[in-house]
């Protein structure tokens, strides 16, 4: 496109980031998950080709692009794996969980409670498939440690005690 003597050129670089898990001991693939990552950047020149504005430089621009792709493909994985934890300590309303500030855990989430019931087994396979849940409450993140935090009970639905498990609820 020529403005008044400038052109300039849009320079767009994308990257794709492909994961997959594969279980060692059967093959098995476990999942498989892609995200795109995208970064612009607009490079001004005179009519004779003078340099103005924008210089390139695509090592920074491939950063960007797979800084974009690393954080949608975090996103689509931790919706797979959620965060949890275990309760240590409970005191009135107030718990105390093993998860804190090196594991993500920030001040206002908002994690479930909940114990573990029977375990439940696929009728035809006969495979083990995840556990029936009794969920207990929600408790909200009041401070962290590096290893800990100490929440407040904000919803209770059942007594929650030393050996429960939280999981992270996804941004809402």
């Amino acid at each position: 496109q020529t403005i008044d003597k400038f052109s300039y050129d849009v320079v767009r670089t994308e990257v794709r980031i492909d994961a997959r898990a594969a279980d060692t001991t059967s093959g098995k693939l476990l999942f498989s998950e892609s995200a795109d990552g995208a970064a612009e950047a607009k490079i001004v020149r005179t009519a004779d080709g003078t340099l103005i504005s924008g210089a390139l430089d695509t090592k920074a621009e491939f950063a960007k692009a797979a800084a974009v792709a690393t954080t949608a493909l975090g996103a689509k994985l931790a919706k797979k794996f959620p965060l949890m934890g275990i309760v240590l300590l409970v005191q009135g309303t107030m718990v105390v969980a093993d998860l804190g500030a090196e594991k993500g855990v920030a001040v206002g989430n908002r994690l479930v409670v909940f114990s573990p019931g029977e375990r439940l087994i696929h009728p035809t396979t006969k495979e083990p498939i995840g556990w029936q849940k009794r969920v207990l409450g929600s408790v909200t993140v009041l401070s962290l440690e590096k290893k800990t935090f100490k929440g407040v009970v904000v919803r209770a639905a059942g007594t929650i005690a030393a050996g429960d498990y939280l999981v992270l609820v996804a941004d809402e």
